[in-house]
């Protein structure tokens, strides 16, 4: 096998390796039950720091629910085996800490982000 040909198989599976199943999609809900995505995030680097913020998180008990629509719904999706793994509401209100509630239960909870992940988010998100 000739250097090039040798050179050209190890970038296809170097190439091949660096794909990611999973993707970060950034939407918007414009209907009770309808959300427009907008956004989309395959990088895996941004993908594990949406990860790492989400799980600070912490529970927050409110004494309403929001009667507006979040800013934003993200939804990390596993395309190989077509499943959500999280799903998420964020409110960026006038608060320095973003109010999060989990979409995919039925009973939804309400978690809180520090200021410091809540500002890390919004600069991802934007």
């Amino acid at each position: 096998m000739n250097k090039i040909t040798y050179l050209l198989l190890l970038m296809l599976i170097f190439l091949n390796g660096c794909g990611t199943d999973e993707a970060l999609l950034i939407g918007k809900r414009t209907d009770v039950d309808r959300v427009e995505y907008n956004q989309e995030i395959r990088d895996n680097h941004v993908i594990t720091q949406v990860k790492n913020i989400l799980e600070t998180k912490t529970e927050n008990q409110i004494s309403e629910e929001p009667n507006v629509y979040p800013d934003f719904i993200l939804l990390l999706k596993n395309e190989k085996d077509n499943i959500s793994t999280l799903n998420y509401a964020v409110w960026l209100n006038d608060s320095d800490n973003a109010l999060l509630s989990d979409e995919i239960f039925e009973n939804q909870n309400y978690y809180r982000l520090s200021k410091e992940n809540t500002d890390k988010l919004k600069e991802i998100l934007n």
